[in-house]
């Protein structure tokens, strides 16, 4: 009999989890029901490929598309360029349906939709009290998920009466745009989906299970290896999603928190708000005393906590609770925001019952995203054609990201986290900020204005995989910012290779990260456009997608030098003064005692300049450079400390 709560919504588990769980082995370890590896592989077969017994395809459009047998190899298309899928069992090859090979060289309106499914033979699960569904996946869609006119659905369907009847679970991830990839996996990687089935499939030996993916644009691909049917663990609670509002006093807008907020852009009022959770049984027997506790805590020191009950949740089933209270940050320091859910039965997996967040309030440094890379993200990769009939390039494009300015402040420069591109001399790019306002966070999108901007520079590899910081050329006016504006700060790049394919596989990357929830849309990207009155499109991407882009405002500490941040993160100033020709400084703080080593690079990577400083001790300290016998021109230097490092550009002048 399902059981209903007044305090909370439960769900029946036809969807895909908003963040999936990894395979662990416990004490009460999942036994494997049913399995498949996918080794179909047959060379005596015409097409090297053989179905086994009880699986059968289905087209109802009679396209000739289908799922096949596809072995540890690329996926190379027109529009697709993927490496090879690294799933547990990869060497025996995978289940997969390539969308972009099928509909090579077509375009509209001679495309083909995909509507396609693979079925499992019957499996029996008559002696299993429960059952999980799981498999590792990866897959591109476009348009929107959804049953909507021109949307794509990755489902699994499920029945107990030999197809008379099916259920459906949602395998989409939670994703809402197209390009987006489960769980946010590099090209490559896997995801592990994984649902609980217990309520249809628990006691029926005849399980009928089908892989069904509905593309109506019928591009890139959808791949799945090891495919397991398994007994849960007895007592399996799982977190689906953590989130958290921050509320700002301005009417209209649903913000999350930002992982850093310089001081100065507090204000009264400003407060962590909506904590909220969810979570879903996969145990096999159903839970009681159920315990959702939210703790914030600022340096290791209890600030806020909040609880809420639930009195039982049935197998399969999902639960939501929100709490009331809310907590107003005022200083400076490293806080946390835990969520934890516990149940009087002795959890068997304890480590996937809380999630943390983190928030940082520095002195000058404003990071919506985070300070680690989870994946990569690269505007070129999805505007890739060439600008006009005459250029074949890309000029002047954008991605960054939304900064709403709480209080009056100056800014001084902007980094950006870069992992990659050709780095050639043809990719050159600064930073930029423009002003746009709040109607697009209600739904219209006004053309901003042009604020500030960087010196340009060329791409070179030795600004990868660190943060790279360029000061703006101010005016002494521009740079100055009211209190209620919003900021689009980011890289613009130029990308002149003139083949669309080295411009879309191989274009300037930077890092995108999940540590910050995101509720309106924080990445903005933009191009040149002859059709637009403005002369640019701007466009604001996936509400998932998270850029790493640090804008720098004036310090408010006067005496921690040049840019300096809080004295509990890490920091590097830009070099003071700058440009210059016999001497400056870089000031750094560092969180705990490190060696500390200086390293300058001219623009084609070379280092020019190594300075060790020893063991340093936590704090603020400076470095200074006397008479380097450095050429005239621009450079760049990092700085190292422990597993820390960051880089800048400095300028010598005769």
């Amino acid at each position: 009999m399902k059981r209903f709560f007044v305090i909370l919504v439960l769900i029946f588990v036809g969807r895909a989890l908003p963040l999936f769980a990894q395979e662990r082995i416990t004490k009460s370890s999942p036994k494997v029901i049913f399995q498949e590896t996918f080794n179909w592989k047959n060379t005596a077969d015409p097409r090297g490929w053989t179905m086994p017994a009880g699986y059968y395809l289905e087209d109802p459009n009679n396209t000739g598309f289908n799922w096949h047998w596809w072995p540890n190899d690329s996926l190379i298309a027109d529009d697709l360029s993927e490496p090879p899928f690294q799933s547990t069992s990869k060497e025996d090859g995978h289940l997969l349906l390539f969308a972009s090979l099928y509909n090579n060289h077509r375009i509209l309106p001679d495309f083909n939709s995909i509507d396609n499914s693979i079925a499992f033979p019957g499996i029996d699960c008559s002696d299993c009290a429960s059952v999980i569904l799981q498999f590792e996946t990866s897959f591109r869609n476009s348009g929107y998920q959804g049953i909507q006119f021109g949307a794509w659905q990755c489902l699994v369907e499920l029945s107990t009466d030999d197809g008379a009847h099916w259920n459906t679970y949602n395998a989409g991830f939670g994703i809402i745009g197209g390009s987006g990839r489960p769980n946010n996996v590099l090209p490559g990687e896997a995801a592990l989906y994984r649902v609980n089935i217990s309520e249809s499939a628990a006691g029926s030996s005849n399980v009928k299970i089908k892989i069904t993916w509905k593309n109506y644009f019928g591009r890139y691909f959808w791949i799945i290896d090891d495919f397991k049917l398994l007994r849960a663990a007895e007592n399996d609670l799982y977190i689906d999603f953590a989130d958290i509002g921050w509320n700002n006093n301005l009417q209209g807008t649903n913000e999350s928190i930002s992982y850093m907020m310089p001081i100065s852009q507090l204000g009264k009022g400003h407060s962590f708000d909506l904590f909220k959770s969810g979570i879903t049984n996969m145990g096999g027997t159903e839970q009681t005393g159920i315990v959702f506790d939210v703790t914030i805590k600022r340096e290791d020191v209890t600030v806020f906590n909040e609880v809420k009950t639930v009195s039982s949740l049935l197998p399969g089933y999902k639960a939501e609770l929100s709490l009331d209270g809310r907590y107003e940050p005022t200083l400076k320091g490293n806080y946390s925001i835990t969520y934890k859910w516990k149940q009087k039965e002795a959890e068997d997996t304890p480590e996937d019952n809380e999630k943390t967040l983190l928030y940082k309030v520095s002195d000058s440094v404003y990071n919506r995203a985070g300070d680690h890379v989870d994946y990569t993200y690269s505007y070129n990769y999805y505007r890739y054609f060439r600008d006009a009939w005459d250029l074949h390039a890309n000029k002047n494009h954008f991605m960054g990201s939304v900064f709403p300015i709480y209080q009056d402040c100056e800014l001084e420069g902007i980094s950006a986290y870069i992992t990659g591109g050709l780095a050639d001399g043809l990719i050159d790019f600064d930073y930029a900020v423009w002003l746009a306002d709040y109607y697009h966070l209600t739904g219209a999108l006004i053309d901003p204005s042009f604020l500030l901007r960087t010196e340009n520079v060329a791409l070179d590899s030795s600004q990868f995989n660190t943060w790279v910081y360029l000061p703006f050329t101010k005016d002494g006016e521009i740079e100055f910012i009211k209190a209620g504006s919003l900021l689009w700060a980011g890289i613009e790049y130029s990308n002149w290779h003139p083949d669309e394919m080295v411009r879309k596989e191989k274009g300037l990357s930077m890092g995108a990260t999940n540590q910050s929830p995101t509720h309106a849309n924080r990445a903005i990207t933009s191009e040149p456009d002859q059709m637009n009155p403005t002369g640019r499109s701007w466009n604001l991407a996936s509400t998932t997608t998270n850029l790493m882009v640090r804008l720098h405002l004036k310090s408010t500490t006067s005496s921690t030098g040049p840019g300096m941040g809080t004295g509990d993160t890490f920091f590097v100033s830009q070099n003071y003064p700058n440009p210059f020709s016999d001497q400056t400084v870089i000031y750094y703080q560092i969180t705990q005692n490190s060696r500390v080593r200086l390293e300058i690079t001219n623009m084609t990577g070379k280092t020019v300049l190594s300075q060790d400083e020893g063991i340093v001790p936590s704090g603020r300290h400076q470095i200074q450079i006397r008479e380097p016998g450095l050429l005239p021109g621009i450079y760049f230097y990092t700085l190292f400390a422990g597993s820390s490092r960051e880089t800048r550009k400095m300028m010598v002048m005769d």
